[in-house]
């Protein structure tokens, strides 16, 4: 009996063997490529397998009739019916051209585009990497809607200057969906799941960006996501062979307009009509203005063009990258290296041992690792690594700024007749120290100075599925770092300069050449660790109702230098259904605690909810053909909070004997108890420095947003409208409305929950892809508009609406409006127009009262024009591709956004004279002069304008508005088959180049150029390149 047993299991499985028959086939694209990594399923089985590295798959299916389904990502599942065929099988995969099957980044996961409820932009990789700037920050305002973005310093590599020595300042300002803050309103930037800076990501890294900007999308990162969070994914291996992708880029820069100052006839020229107009004696005689307009004594009568003596007219920039990518099923992988080296824009000298040319190198390493486990485990590995190095010449400028190694303030500040570079003999002149020394000496034979910095970012993710708990089941934990540190060298030398007496022809040394020295110092650490530990939920039943669920805990910890260290823990959670993928609905909560606040006050509970309905679903529109091919309508409403202050911390504690606070940094013996001026031992006496407040807590928004998003045409035309409004209360203030007489200053207040803000706008983005047999084209618009105001701030009480900040947005500027008219003689005469206080003269600049009292003076200061941040955002984007031959074209344009800039880049004779000056009014008919119905600038003035001039008034405002053709890129891709004999499966060359163009009414300086600057800053740049992509 036992053995009969045997025998009948024997014939059961042989003939099941029998039953069973095997397939073999290769995958291939539509380029004809093998296709790794592809799924193919029997139809209606669990019965599967995955194609090789090579694309080849064998699988073992029930029947000759059975129906295999292939699928992969970026490609159209395809269904292959045996019917007792061939089989060995080629199987040619198309790509999806389905938008809508489009995966986007969310908050601690991914959705399909077409079941996304919140408000998420997101923008490819291709989009990223045209005209890439060597600061990714600067790359993305008008590619996506809701950021918007203020440039910084145009210096590549970042400077140094007192207030930053991170190399941060060219980071462009980001801001999504503006500001509805009085506080830093910067966006939480996540790299693969960590906070850190995007601005040095080697672009060819970059998989996709994602801007999560509605409470629905960010509630799940609390109080750390209130002003919407910037989520980048960078690449991974795919299964197949290895590959190898190598670009190489190089650059040719030029600085864009910053100003450009008249020659020494000019000056000279004008400065004695600003004495005439001032009752004064002329300064230079028709000698003196006759050898400045021949130039023939350089010497007595020195005629400087500092930018032209100091600015190269162009320099260079290369960068280069090489990408390894592949895999197998058990792991895959993604390495890649970047190298770039950039010059400066200064004419600095190379010698044997140093340079005094500015220059900046940057390495980048990064690699990311799948590890599949087991079937059910997946681990994720993640590092990368930056090193920089900045040099630049030890120049520290006498501006404000005090910024290293830059020379555009000095340019300004130079004027251009008071003493030549180098005397009759070569040696260099002292100039006129200490204001306005020969800063040419420090590039031609001073020290350098150099800042070295290293990042490094890791991350490490535990993917852990739990189908044999509940199907759908999985657990993630997850440790991010990112530890920064640096160093700076400065080597220290000048040369020696000397004064020269042209009219005796006599030398004499001024300063003796320094003895080289060095200094080295360490620069402080900032470290910060991230953990997570999340659950998540996925199921699909009864093909009707679609459920996700996911709980996460997180808790970051941030320090700098040896400062106690920023905390930040809590838990979110996220719960999403979608019935028929008709309608869709998502519930977001996070519960948040910060140390900013006293126990009691350090949690926030922070809830979102989302709605979404898919008209095209419904009969009415899927059962009748229209042209619209998807139709969705979605609204959110939510909370968001914030805890930041400015340089606050711990805003319950009081503060005494502080070293470091404002109120004892300008004593003599800060920290420490002063009678008189007598300092006291430490431990005798208490300073106190600035007051605590125990009941100060969580600054909260509420946000709500409508939205539609919609494909047409075939899914030739899609785009996205959202409307959005934010209620900020209980803003972190610190008090402008005491007496003084109370003797509180301001900087000894603590934070208050003192302000109100409503921040609203709408947001439209379009694009329209078609193709005429080979003729691909394509066209898309990008639109944000943002606009605050503020409801309620802690200020002082002022006769006037318009002299107050409430009812204005945040950053408006207050001065006089200008009339657009000066005053001519009879008005000086006339006592029906009202005039200053203070003495005015023909040709002065005439305000407004707006009192309506006579009489202009401080109740006549109002807000003017717009904030330094635009209102809005716009981007144009075209582009065509035509066997091999394609282009790209981008325009980026911002508006209702003003500047305002020092008297130094604006003001006659602060030092110096632009051609705008030109334009001055002026009435002299002696000498032929009559400007009145012509003037577009005031009277001149020596003071460094009248003090019309000098006051701020809607005539310094500057119109910033601007269209720029920000990017534009030209190349051919050269046939698959071109190069395949030696080995590279894909070569594409180009041109392309950035800020080529721009469009806008104030020509004389950069209107992107750092808001508010006296000229320390560097302007951004142009610049043209030509590169190639080569894949082996």
């Amino acid at each position: 009996m036992k053995k009969f047993l045997l025998l009948l299991i024997y014939i059961t499985i042989a003939v099941s063997a029998s039953s069973q028959i095997q397939i073999k086939g290769v995958v291939y694209d539509e380029n004809n490529e093998t296709l790794p990594g592809t799924t193919v399923m029997e139809e209606n089985t669990q019965n599967g397998v995955v194609t090789d590295i090579d694309g080849v798959f064998i699988i073992n299916v029930s029947s000759e009739t059975s129906v295999l389904l292939f699928s992969s990502i970026g490609f159209e599942t395809q269904k292959v019916e045996l019917k007792g065929r061939n089989l060995q099988l080629k199987v040619y995969m198309k790509e999806s051209v389905s938008i809508l099957d489009e995966v986007v980044v969310v908050g601690y996961g991914q959705q399909k585009k077409a079941s996304v409820i919140g408000a998420i932009s997101d923008i490819r990789n291709d989009q990223i990497k045209i005209a890439a700037p060597a600061n990714l920050t600067n790359a993305i305002a008008g590619r996506i809607t809701g950021a918007i973005v203020r440039l910084g310093d145009g210096n590549i590599g970042g400077g140094n200057t007192r207030y930053s020595q991170d190399g941060t300042l060219n980071d462009a300002q980001i801001f999504i969906r503006g500001m509805a803050t009085t506080n830093s309103a910067a966006p939480l930037i996540l790299v693969d799941g960590i906070e850190s800076s995007f601005a040095n990501i080697n672009p060819e890294d970059i998989e996709q960006m994602s801007v999560l900007k509605d409470a629905s999308a960010t509630a799940v990162y609390g109080v750390r996501g209130a002003n919407g969070v910037i989520l980048i994914t960078t690449k991974r291996g795919q299964i197949g062979k290895p590959k190898i992708f190598v670009k190489s880029e190089i650059r040719m820069h030029e600085p864009l307009n910053f100003p450009t100052f008249l020659g020494a006839y000019d000056y000279a020229y004008l400065y004695n009509e600003a004495s005439r107009n001032m009752g004064l004696r002329e300064r230079y005689t028709q000698y003196d203005l006759e050898r400045w307009k021949l130039g023939d004594d350089p010497y007595g009568h020195p005629d400087v063009d500092w930018r032209n003596l100091l600015v190269e007219d162009y320099f260079t920039e290369n960068q280069t990258s090489i990408n390894l990518t592949g895999g197998s099923e058990k792991i895959k992988y993604y390495i890649s290296g970047e190298i770039l080296n950039a010059g400066g824009p200064f004419k600095g000298r190379d010698f044997d041992t140093y340079s005094t040319n500015a220059s900046y190198t940057r390495y980048n390493l990064r690699t990311n690792f799948d590890f599949n486990i087991t079937k059910s485990t997946l681990l994720n590995v993640s590092l990368n690594s930056i090193i920089e190095t900045k040099s630049d010449p030890n120049h520290d400028d006498a501006s404000g700024q005090r910024y290293i190694g830059s020379y555009w303030w000095d340019i300004a500040n130079l004027t251009v007749h008071e003493f030549p570079v180098f005397n009759p003999n070569g040696t260099l002149n002292i100039g006129l120290p200490p204001s306005k020394s020969n800063v040419y000496g420090s590039l031609y034979a001073g020290g350098y100075v150099q800042r070295k910095t290293n990042s490094f970012q890791t991350n490490i993710t535990l993917n852990q599925k739990l189908e044999f708990i509940l199907k759908g089941l999985s657990l993630r934990g997850m440790y991010g770092g990112v530890f920064n540190s640096g160093s700076r060298f400065s080597y220290n030398t000048s040369p020696a300069y000397w004064s020269y007496n042209s009219d005796s022809d006599t030398y004499r040394l001024a300063q003796a050449a320094s003895t080289p020295s060095i200094v080295n110092a360490t620069l402080n650490p900032n470290n910060r660790n991230h953990f997570e530990l999340a659950l998540n939920y996925e199921n699909y039943f009864k093909e009707k109702h679609r459920i996700s669920m996911m709980a996460i805990y997180i808790m970051t910890q941030s320090a700098f230098a040896s400062n106690l260290p920023v905390n930040y823990q809590g838990v979110s959670g996220r719960a999403t259904y979608a019935f028929k993928d008709k309608y869709l609905a998502e519930f977001n909560v996070g519960y948040n605690g910060s140390d900013q606040f006293v126990k009691g006050n350090r949690y926030a509970l922070l809830p979102a909810f989302s709605v979404g309905w898919v008209l095209t679903e419904e009969s009415f529109l899927k059962d009748n053909k229209t042209f619209i091919d998807f139709l969705k309508i979605r609204a959110s409403y939510g909370t968001a909070g914030n805890d930041r202050i400015g340089g606050y911390r711990f805003l319950y504690e009081y503060k005494y004997n502080e070293e470091n606070s404002r109120w004892g940094a300008y004593s003599k013996y800060p920290g420490i108890y002063q009678l008189g001026d007598i300092p006291q031992d430490n431990g005798k006496g208490v300073r106190e420095g600035s007051l605590g407040n125990d009941k100060v807590g969580w600054e909260i928004a509420k946000k709500s947003n409508i939205g539609l998003d919609f494909t047409m045409f075939n899914q030739k035309l899609t785009g996205a409208v959202d409307f959005f409004m934010e209620k900020r209360n209980n803003i972190l203030v610190v008090r402008d409305d005491i007496p003084t007489q109370t003797g509180l200053v301001k900087s000894m207040l603590p934070a208050q929950n003192e302000g109100e803000v409503t921040n609203k706008g709408y947001e439209v983005s379009l694009n329209f892809k078609d193709k005429i047999n080979d003729f691909r084209y394509e066209f898309g618009l990008n639109y944000s508009f943002a606009r605050n105001n503020i409801e309620y701030i802690a200020e002082v009480e002022k006769p006037y609406a318009y002299q107050m900040r409430k009812g204005h947005p945040i950053g408006t500027i207050f001065g006089y409006t200008w009339t657009g008219k000066f005053y001519d003689y009879p008005d000086l005469e006339n006592p029906e127009i009202p005039k200053p206080s203070y003495p005015i003269k023909a040709g002065d600049l005439m305000f407004k009262d707006l009192n309506n009292d006579g009489i202009i003076n401080d109740y006549d200061r109002g807000a003017i024009g717009y904030p330094s941040i635009p209102e809005i955002i716009y981007g144009i984007n075209m582009g065509f591709d035509y066997k091999g031959i394609y282009a790209n074209i981008f325009f980026q344009g911002a508006s209702n956004v003003s500047s305002t800039y020092g008297n130094i880049l604006m003001n006659e004779f602060a030092p110096n004279v632009q051609p705008l000056h030109l334009g001055r009014w002026v009435y002299d008919p002696a000498r032929g002069l009559d400007t009145r119905n012509t003037a577009t600038y005031p009277s001149l003035d020596i003071n460094g304008g009248s003090q019309a001039t000098r006051e701020m008034s809607s005539f310094k405002l500057i119109d910033s508005k601007y269209l720029r053709l920000k990017s534009i890129e030209i190349g051919y891709a050269f046939s698959n088959n071109f190069f395949k004999n030696i080995g590279i499966s894909d070569i594409r060359i180009y041109v392309n180049g950035s800020n080529i163009l721009t469009f806008n009414k104030y020509k004389p300086i950069d209107p992107e150029y750092y808001a508010g600057s006296s000229g320390a800053y560097f302007p951004q740049t142009k610049y043209y390149s030509a590169g190639f992509n080569l894949t082996f």
